[in-house]
């Protein structure tokens, strides 16, 4: 079963990309999907990295605290690419 291109967005630090992000990777690989990590500042940043070759799907992964960042970005997105 191929899967549709992803991009997987999270807020960009000194610290190295967490083991989730890339075991989900790997796993979307497996299946057919083409996979793409966003390292954003802020809502701005996403949307002009994901305009440069967007997907159809998006995914964040929050911890507590963070989220409150990816649902923000989530909706920018939303705002901005309806569809």
């Amino acid at each position: 079963m191929d899967l549709p291109d992803v991009t997987l967005a999270t807020l960009a630090s000194r610290e190295n990309i967490s083991f989730g992000y890339m075991y989900l990777s790997a796993v979307l690989k497996q299946h057919g999907a083409g996979v793409r990590l966003i390292a954003a500042s802020d809502a701005r940043d996403l949307l002009e990295q994901f305009d440069r070759a967007p997907t159809p799907v998006i995914g964040f992964s929050a911890t507590t605290g963070l989220h409150h960042v990816y649902l923000r970005w989530a909706r920018a997105l939303k705002r901005a690419r309806p569809e």
